[in-house]
């Protein structure tokens, strides 16, 4: 997928388990599939605030990128510095009745 000037590998786990989406990433970068990662959590009840917490913790050598895109849409760069990248798309506006 292509976000900004950079091309970014997609991953969209299903797993509940923070570590284990993490894992998925790491697996990507360690098998060099992917540098830079999109992570779509619409599947799985982990947060970016999960994430970002564990990854403070536990880094994972080798990512270069990694954008995370929220249950609303919305897409962050958690790393290398956070950062809102696209905000969710927004309903047009109703029309006034006649």
């Amino acid at each position: 997928m292509r976000l900004g000037d950079s091309i970014a590998d997609v991953t969209a786990p299903w797993s509940a388990s923070v570590d284990q989406v993490r894992k998925a990433v790491a697996r990507k970068v360690a098998e060099r599939q992917a540098y830079r990662v999109l992570l779509d959590l619409i599947r799985t009840p982990v947060t970016r605030q999960d994430l970002e917490q564990l990854l403070a913790k536990r880094p994972i050598e080798g990512l270069q990128e990694l954008f995370i895109r929220e249950q609303g849409g919305t897409i962050y760069r958690v790393l290398p510095d956070p950062a809102l990248i696209a905000a969710a798309p927004r309903p047009p506006p109703l029309a006034a009745p006649r």
